[in-house]
C-alpha cells in the first residue's frame, strides 16, 4: 500500500489526479508481486519479534506513544527498478512511508561510503590503523569521546577488521586524516542529497538520511561502481494505449569497478566473521553491513547479492531508544534475512564479478605481522587489491592509514 500510494501521488501531480481516478491511465510499476509478498511477511514477523520482545523487557508498551516501527526497501543493483517497498507495520494505521519520507541517522551504516573514500585515496584492505580513545574538545568544559560498542579498544588492527567489526575510533580516525569534506563529496557521488554534518561526528553517522538514500548507496557497490537512478514507474499509457511515458535504467559510473569490488569484499568479510554474521545464513554470496544509533534509537541493516539488495530500518517515529542491546543486528538483519530467504532465486545464486583491474594477495595474517585482535578469527586471508597499487608492510601501515593529530589526548572538534 505505501508502494501504491507513491505511484498515486507521483502520477497524480504528474498527469492530474482526474484522470487517475477515472481510469484513464495504464501504470506500470517496476514492482514483483511475490517480492512485494515477502516484504510484507518478513517486515510483519520481523516487527512482532521485536515487539514482543520489548513487552517481555518491560512491559506492556503506552499505546499513545505508538509501537516500534520499520520499513524495507529492495531494488535491482543493476537497473534501479524498485521490487519491494513497504513503508510501516500497518498502512491502515500509519501512511508514513518510512522507506522514503522518514530521514534517520544510519549510524555505522555510514561507514562503508567512508571506508569508499578511504580506498580512493590510497589506503588498502590490509592498511592499519589505531583504534584507541580520542578526546574532541566541544566547548570549554565539553568533551565527546566516541567509544566502540561494549565500550572496548584493539589497538592496531586492519581496515578490513575494523570494518567488520564496526570499530568507531577507526572510522574517526579516517575522515580525520581525510577531511569531513572529502566525506561528504564521496557521499554526493553516492547519490546522497540529504544535509550532512560538517563535523567529525559524520564518522559516527550523524547526519539523516532515508532508506532509499542507503540502499541507493551500496548499489553502487553491487553494480560495479554505478550509480543507479530509482526505478518506480516502467511505462504509462492513456485508455486508448497512447504512450505517455516510458522510463529506461540510468546509470552514471561514479567509482572505479575496482574499488567497488573492494568495498563488496570487505562487505562479504562483514557478513562472513564480523557484525553481520547472521546474514550468512542466507547460503549464498552475500556483502553487508549493520548499523545502530546512539542509545539504540535506529537499527539497521543493507544487504546484497549480485541481483538484489535490500535494506531494512527498525526504530521508533518519535526517536525513543528501543531497547538495550536492540542492535541492526539483533532488530534489522532478521527482517532482511527473512525477505531475501523467501526472494529465493530471485536473488540470484552467482558470485560477484571481478573487475579486471584487481589482483590477489594470499597472506598469512600472523607470519606477515599484521596486528591480530582477538576477535580476529583467520590467520590466512586472500585481499583484492588495485592493480599496480603498493601495500604498505604492517610496520609502515600505521604511519600510511593514522593521523597523529588525532591520537592525541585533546582534540578541537573543528579538526
Amino acid at each position: 500500500p505505501h508502494f501504491v500510494e507513491y505511484i498515486r501521488q507521483t502520477i497524480g501531480e504528474r498527469y492530474g489526479f482526474d484522470p487517475l481516478l477515472q481510469g484513464g491511465l495504464q501504470i506500470y510499476t517496476s514492482l514483483d508481486a511475490s517480492l512485494q509478498l515477502a516484504a510484507q511477511k518478513a517486515v510483519r514477523d520481523g516487527l512482532n519479534e521485536v515487539r514482543l520482545r520489548l513487552k517481555k523487557k518491560t512491559g506492556s508498551a503506552d499505546p499513545a506513544k505508538g509501537e516500534v516501527e520499520g520499513a524495507l526497501l529492495a531494488l535491482d543493483p543493476r537497473t534501479g527498478a524498485v521490487r519491494a517497498l513497504v513503508g510501516g507495520y500497518d498502512f491502515s494505521l500509519s501512511e508514513y512511508n518510512r522507506a522514503l519520507q522518514a530521514r534517520r541517522q544510519p549510524g555505522s551504516a555510514f561507514k562503508p561510503i567512508i571506508y569508499s573514500a578511504a580506498l580512493e585515496g590510497g589506503l588498502s584492505e590490509l592498511s592499519v590503523i589505531r583504534d584507541g580513545p580520542l578526546n574532541f574538545r566541544m566547548a570549554p568544559g565539553k568533551y565527546w569521546r566516541p567509544q566502540n560498542y561494549q565500550n572496548r579498544f584493539f589497538g592496531p588492527v586492519t581496515l578490513r577488521s575494523a570494518l567488520a567489526h564496526s570499530l568507531n575510533s577507526v572510522a574517526v580516525r579516517l575522515v580525520g586524516r581525510m577531511g569531513v569534506e572529502r566525506v561528504i563529496r564521496q557521499a554526493r557521488k553516492l547519490g546522497i542529497e540529504s544535509p550532512m554534518e560538517k563535523n567529525l561526528s559524520l564518522s559516527l553517522g550523524s547526519s539523516s538520511l532515508s532508506l532509499l538514500e542507503l540502499v541507493r548507496a551500496y548499489a553502487v557497490f553491487a553494480n560495479g561502481g554505478q550509480l543507479v537512478e530509482p526505478l518506480f514507474v516502467t511505462r504509462v499509457t492513456d485508455r486508448n494505449g497512447k504512450l505517455l511515458h516510458e522510463s529506461s535504467p540510468e546509470t552514471k559510473q561514479v567509482i572505479s569497478p575496482e574499488i567497488s569490488y573492494v568495498i563488496t569484499d570487505m562487505l562479504k568479510n562483514v557478513v562472513q566473521s564480523g557484525t553481520g554474521r547472521a546474514a550468512a545464513k542466507l547460503g549464498r554470496h552475500v556483502a553487508g553491513k549493520t548499523g545502530t544509533t546512539s542509545e539504540f534509537r535506529d537499527g539497521w541493516f543493507v544487504g546484497y547479492t549480485p541481483a538484489l539488495i535490500a535494506g531494512v530500518w527498525v526504530g521508533y517515529d518519535d526517536h525513543r531508544p528501543v531497547g538495550d542491546r536492540e542492535t541492526g543486528a539483533r532488530t534489522a538483519l532478521p527482517i532482511w534475512l527473512g525477505f531475501m530467504t523467501e526472494a529465493g532465486r530471485e536473488s540470484g545464486s552467482e558470485d560477484f564479478l571481478v573487475p579486471e583491474g584487481i589482483d590477489w594477495l594470499e597472506v598469512n595474517l600472523k607470519e606477515a605481522g599484521y596486528p591480530l585482535p582477538v576477535f580476529e578469527n583467520s590467520l590466512r586471508a586472500r585481499i583484492p587489491i588495485v592493480s599496480g597499487s603498493k601495500i604498505a608492510p604492517p610496520a609502515r601501515a600505521k604511519t600510511e592509514a593514522d593521523d597523529g593529530d588525532l591520537s592525541s589526548e585533546e582534540t578541537d572538534s573543528e579538526q
